[in-house]
Parts: C-alpha cells; sequence; structure tokens
C-alpha cells in the first residue's frame, strides 16, 4: 500500500512538472503552423500572379467575401485577383483563396499595410510588410511573415520590439 501511494505521489510530480512544458510546445506548435498556413497563402498568391499575368492581392477578412480595411489578419483572410481601381484594396469577383480566423491568436501587419499585392513578374507593392503572429497569453513566442518588394516571402521569430506590441495587446 505505501509503495502505490508513493508511486501515484511521484507520477503526479512528474506530471505537474511537464504540463507547461507541454502547454508551452502547444502554443509554439500553433503559432507555427498559423505562420506556415499564412506564407502557403502568399505564396499560392504569388505563383497565381505569375501564371495568369494578373495582380493578386491577398488581405485580412471578416467575412470571407471582402477585404477590410484593417491591419487585423486573425479573422481570417482572403485571396484573388486584385481590382482595377488605384488604390482600392478590393477582390475582383469571388476570393478563389479563403482562410477562417484563428481565435485567441494578434495577427497584425506592418502600420498602414492592409494587403499584399503581387505583380506578375512576383515582386510586392508598396514597402515591405511584416505580420506578426502571437499568442497574447505567451507573447515571447511570437512569430512573424515578412515579404520585400521583390516578393520574398520567409519566417522568423519575432524581435523583441514586436513581443512587447504583442504584450501590449492584453
Amino acid at each position: 500500500m505505501v509503495e502505490t501511494v508513493i508511486a501515484v505521489a511521484l507520477l503526479a510530480a512528474l506530471t505537474c512538472a511537464a504540463v507547461p512544458s507541454f502547454a508551452r510546445l502547444a502554443a509554439r506548435e500553433r503559432l507555427t503552423a498559423v505562420q506556415a498556413d499564412l506564407m502557403a497563402s502568399l505564396r499560392h498568391a504569388r505563383e497565381q500572379a505569375n501564371r495568369s499575368g494578373r495582380r493578386t492581392m491577398v488581405c485580412p477578412s471578416l467575412d470571407g467575401r471582402r477585404c477590410e480595411a484593417t491591419t487585423r489578419w486573425e479573422h481570417g483572410w482572403i485571396a484573388g485577383y486584385a481590382a482595377r481601381d488605384s488604390g482600392a484594396h478590393r477582390i475582383q469577383g469571388d476570393p478563389w483563396l479563403v482562410r477562417q480566423g484563428y481565435p485567441g491568436l494578434g495577427i497584425v501587419s506592418s502600420e498602414g499595410r492592409r494587403a499584399v499585392i503581387f505583380h506578375a513578374l512576383g515582386h510586392a507593392s508598396g514597402s515591405n510588410i511584416a505580420i506578426l503572429i502571437c499568442d497574447r497569453k505567451r507573447a515571447e513566442l511570437a512569430l512573424q511573415v515578412f515579404v520585400s518588394n521583390a516578393g520574398r516571402i520567409r519566417a522568423a521569430r519575432a524581435p523583441t520590439g514586436a513581443i512587447e506590441v504583442c504584450r501590449a495587446e492584453q
């Protein structure tokens, strides 16, 4: 009987020690999956622009049908052919890619950048864009996706300044 109680106590202690590590691992994996999903969407839009010879756009969306005038992407995003209106952030026709949101996460693009537009040669309009992906409860795990003017899409850990932005949103 004493051996059983000691074994159960040891198992409880080991479980308590492992739970925080597992929670951190699960949070990191969730952020990495969102980062990969966003990068795949951006790459698909760039490839589609190159294949079709038309401008494509990836933008935040609340309803999965139209772009929103916001830098907040956590409610989801869409991709499609960019409307020909100069300066308008609109998808022409129906979007060909719709991603649902990620509740509990913050996904925010650079100030003033509400969309990524790719041209037929693969370059992106406007300035470089950084999209921060963070779990507000674990800001230190924050990740980013960068798109350069040349159209290069890359992933990175968020720098300290971006982590502070995530913490401030709590």
